[in-house]
């Protein structure tokens, strides 16, 4: 998002330190909350999981926890000092983990995740007055534009949470392969919606896609198609 934003410039590799420390305090508390909440469950499903097997307690999961979230908010508080977009951003995300860890563990909370996170590197790339003027080339001018750009990337993470349902269980093929249209309309979705530049690219991901989940016949077969989507993020 932060790239995109500065189109035809050169990174800050500062600004990008401080993303990447962003980004990794929100992916970090949502793996580990995600253990917390499943904990009594996984009792019975997962025993050998650190939180049910004892080899960490709740507390010291939770200190863990917030030691990387607040290591992720110091890090975006060094990018915008005062509240703004870059922020609002980060709390988005982090209110949609929450959701999506203890309330409603639905595809759609998840596509959100990575919408927030998205346009978080998109509004630190906007900050930049030097973005400005590359934008007039054909980037984004402002976070509300941004908002359709990331609409494939909440789509395609709906659309591959869905898919990753199916790997505690034997799963339908009707459903893996609704999961596997969904990310791909959102991989061609900039094509269509005028970005040419998107077509090679959103083709191949769209392939590639539809040919993991016609070799998925068994559990470990979806688990590769989401290790893979997950790497389509990209």
């Amino acid at each position: 998002g932060y790239l995109i934003a500065r189109r035809g410039l050169g990174p800050d590799f500062n600004v990008l330190g401080l993303l990447a420390v962003a980004s990794a305090g929100l992916y970090a508390i949502g793996m580990a909350m995600n253990d917390v909440a499943d904990r009594n469950r996984d009792k019975t499903l997962a025993p050998g999981r650190p939180l049910p097997s004892g080899r960490i307690t709740l507390r010291g999961a939770m200190t863990a926890s917030a030691l990387v979230i607040a290591a992720g908010a110091v890090a975006v508080r060094l990018l915008e000092p005062r509240p703004g977009p870059v922020q609002a951003m980060f709390a988005g995300a982090f209110v949609a983990i929450m959701v999506y860890d203890f309330l409603l563990k639905i595809p759609p909370v998840m596509g959100a995740i990575r919408f927030f996170n998205l346009l978080m590197g998109v509004a630190a790339g906007l900050r930049h007055a030097e973005a400005a003027s590359a934008v007039q080339a054909g980037g984004v001018d402002s976070l509300h534009g941004a908002w359709l750009l990331g609409l494939p990337t909440l789509g395609y993470g709906t659309s591959l949470t869905f898919v990753s349902t199916r790997e505690d269980g034997e799963g339908r093929k009707g459903l893996r392969w609704l999961g596997a249209v969904g990310m791909s309309a959102a991989a061609l979705a900039p094509a269509l919606l005028g970005r040419a530049v998107a077509l090679a690219p959103g083709l191949l991901l769209a392939a590639w896609i539809l040919w993991r989940a016609s070799a998925t016949p068994d559990r470990k077969g979806v688990m590769l198609m989401v290790r893979d989507g997950v790497a389509g993020f990209i």
